[in-house]
């Protein structure tokens, strides 16, 4: 019988500082790594980004709010250096869609995460892995699709036919808003 007790050891440090700092919680570790200019680009094992793990991490555990302020300034960086919130991983979802609130739970630290993923070319619309998108879940939850109105992603023409009775009253409503 041969036993391997070094493996996972020898796997965790292949592992960039950075990416293991984010998957450990060590959220203020990660901060000085980018500030001291660690490549935010960098893989995990799976080919999963810094900006998927960070939402990951995000959305997995109960998060304090000293954990929530710290990791929104991390977002922030990584976005800053170029994350891509449209990303595929390979758990078949991007930032942006684990980012979206759906219908049945509290709309996510009061939507603080989606609303900066907003700003960085979202593709509300990309279906990962053929199955949810930001959209999609938008549908499901009246202050999300109201943000996403606010920030002009929502477009009468773009509506697919199945949403445009839950959505159109949403974006008429801005309109409104918009001409005063």
């Amino acid at each position: 019988m041969i036993f391997n007790f070094g493996k996972k050891r020898k796997e965790k440090e292949k592992l960039p500082p950075l990416l293991r700092a984010i998957k450990k919680r060590k959220f203020a570790k990660a901060k000085e790594l980018i500030l001291l200019g660690a490549d935010c680009s960098v893989r995990d094992e799976k080919g999963d980004s810094v900006l998927w793990n960070l939402s990951f991490q995000w959305n997995s555990y109960e998060t304090s709010r000293a954990d929530e302020i710290a990791m929104l300034e991390l977002f922030k960086l990584v976005l800053e250096k170029g994350g891509d919130v449209n990303e595929v991983s390979s758990f078949d979802a991007t930032p942006l869609i684990w980012a979206t609130p759906d219908g049945i739970e509290e709309f996510f630290h009061d939507g603080k995460l989606l609303s900066l993923m907003l700003n960085y070319s979202p593709n509300i619309y990309l279906k990962a892995g053929g199955s949810f998108s930001c959209f999609g879940l938008a549908t499901q939850n009246e202050e999300v699709l109201e943000m996403l109105a606010e920030k002009g992603l929502l477009k009468a023409d773009e509506i697919p036919d199945w949403a445009k009775e839950r959505v159109l009253p949403t974006i008429e409503k801005y309109q409104e808003l918009m001409a005063l």
